[in-house]
């Protein structure tokens, strides 16, 4: 349940703090008190969309926080999947700074709107007055059915199963029109896929041979280069013998005068590497020769590497070889299209199956349950000063499954004796269709986990003795749930076990909306005035009075 709600900065409202009672709440104040403020800054609360324009001073954010009491609402999973910290006092707040940017957060971990909104619908159902007319909705008429129902699991695995079958579908859809698109297509791909293959590309070639070819054409330097050495050190004037010639030279000073020996060995180690490199400059080349032919050969392989390269604007080996494998699937795809289509027909067969056997669960349910729900709610209906009301709900197979199964529903209603139920909008008058909603909210209530539901303004076109019985349903409904009703008529005020009063006042230099508490006194004199208007009356004190005790 909502235990409190408080608001800052918000349109009228500077600051304001209300603490909810279990049980049934009222709000009442006069038209353009602040009444539809406060539900706007709740509708933040619940997810709803930011407006700049909300804020009262524009120099300092909106803040909105509400304190919930879940613990007997079994939501502990949400936690874990959102990896929030669960409180059985959760905390939820949404802020709104003057820049624009707009945060939420619950138990002070920051989620997104759409976390927001959807942990919120699990909380509070605000019935505003226009949402009247859902009634009229497929989809909340299925609602209605099948929270009685109780479907939910049902519903859930049809859904999901509905989902599947219209991917088959759309993967059918998309394998046909790819055929039809692929056909006119496969010889050209089958040549460049020939063309590829007969490169036989490999990965990593070209750098190679890119490295070969550099090589190659700078061969007769390089064949010339190691000639010359070969020929230096191979006459008369080479000087590694000498090299030796000295480093012998100085170590036989080593008795006689240290530092030669140190020398000699430098030189010794000098004429050694240098039979090392003559050693390998000989055997590289008699390796080394002029091949015009490999040449050629390596140039044409990168001609044709190149030529492949800019007819399918690519850069590299692997990317033609991922182009390679792609034309391969194409036409795998193209050659093999009877046995795709067969097995995605196959997978829809059995996938429409199983959603039929759903669907058929679905609307067995939906069926025994039609009549229970026409019985209570005309009850109800009757017990609201509609003696004759009459409901009826149909459901009629379609050709074609729904998100919500295969068939449709509509629900019929009559008010007058001896006339045959019609379209809603075709009989009911505002005051009728008051009654028919907030019979259907009570009944849906009674199937509903729901911690709170708020009301605003649901008594629209009711007053007297109808709008008594209608505080005494919404009285009731609080037995199993929070009830919050934002209202008008006394007859509803006086059934509350808490009533708050909302009203305007003015400061120096602004006019803010404020709410407060009212204890035995105060509602008896607001209750007066619902009755008599602005000038209170002991008529009106005492009829406030009858009302209050009745309750």
């Amino acid at each position: 349940m909502l235990q409190s709600l408080h608001i800052q900065n918000y349109a009228l409202i500077e600051a304001l703090t209300i603490a909810f009672d279990k049980g049934f709440v009222v709000l009442t104040g006069e038209t353009g008190a602040g009444k539809s403020i406060i539900l706007g800054a709740l509708g933040l609360l619940l997810g709803e969309r930011a407006n700049l324009s909300s804020i009262g001073d524009p120099k300092k954010k909106c803040i909105v926080e509400g304190e919930f009491s879940i613990s007997n609402y079994d939501l502990s999973d949400f936690f874990t999947a959102e990896d929030i910290d669960y409180e059985d006092i959760t905390l939820i707040r949404r802020e709104l700074s003057p820049t624009g940017k707009s945060r939420a957060f619950i138990n002070d971990t920051p989620v997104r709107l759409n976390v927001l909104k959807e942990f919120t619908s699990k909380l509070i159902d605000i019935h505003s007055q226009h949402q009247n007319l859902q009634i009229e909705n497929e989809a909340f008429q299925f609602q209605l059915v099948d929270n009685y129902s109780k479907n939910k699991k049902v519903l859930s695995e049809y859904q999901k199963s509905y989902r599947l079958l219209q991917e088959l579908k759309k993967k059918k859809a998309t394998l046909l029109e790819s055929q039809r698109q692929q056909s006119s297509d496969i010889d050209y791909w089958q040549f460049q896929l020939e063309e590829l293959i007969s490169a036989d590309l490999k990965d990593g070639e070209q750098e190679q041979l890119e490295q070969e070819n550099t090589m190659l054409s700078q061969m007769e330097s390089i064949i010339n280069s190691y000639s010359e050495a070969n020929d230096y050190f191979n006459s008369d004037l080479t000087p590694i013998e000498n090299i030796r010639k000295l480093a012998s030279n100085f170590q036989k000073l080593e008795d006689v005068h240290n530092p030669s020996k140190a020398l000699g060995d430098r030189l010794e180690s000098v004429y050694i590497e240098l039979k090392d490199i003559i050693s390998e400059i000989l055997v590289e080349a008699e390796r080394l020769q002029n091949d015009p032919k490999r040449a050629i050969e390596v140039s044409e392989r990168l001609d044709t590497i190149y030529r492949l390269q800019q007819k399918h604007g690519k850069d590299t080996i692997a990317e033609l070889l991922q182009l390679e494998q792609e034309l391969q699937e194409k036409v795998n795809a193209v050659h093999h299209f009877d046995e795709h289509l067969a097995k995605i027909e196959n997978e829809l067969e059995s996938q429409m199956t199983q959603t039929s056997d759903f669907a058929s669960q679905l609307s067995k349910s939906r069926k025994k349950a039609i009549p229970k729900i026409e019985k209570q709610l005309t009850e109800q209906l009757q017990r609201l000063g509609m003696p004759h009301a009459k409901i009826l709900i149909g459901v009629e197979p379609t050709n074609e499954f729904k998100m919500l199964g295969k068939e449709t529903i509509y629900i019929l209603f009559s008010t007058n004796k001896n006339t045959s139920p019609a379209p809603i909008s075709d009989v009911a008058s505002g005051g009728e269709l008051s009654r028919l909603m907030l019979s259907i909210k009570q009944l849906m209530a009674k199937s509903m986990v729901l911690p709170t539901l708020i009301f605003d303004e649901i008594d629209s076109g009711v007053s007297g003795e109808i709008a008594s019985k209608m505080g005494d349903t919404m009285h009731e409904m609080a037995q199993q749930m929070q009830v919050i009703a934002i209202t008008h008529l006394p007859q509803i005020a006086a059934k509350a076990n808490q009533h708050w009063q909302v009203y305007k006042k003015d400061t120096s230099d602004k006019t803010l909306t404020s709410i407060t508490k009212l204890d035995a006194d105060d509602r008896t004199v607001a209750i007066a005035k619902m009755l008599s208007g602005r000038q209170l009356t002991s008529e009106a004190i005492a009829n406030a009075r009858a009302l209050l005790s009745q309750s």
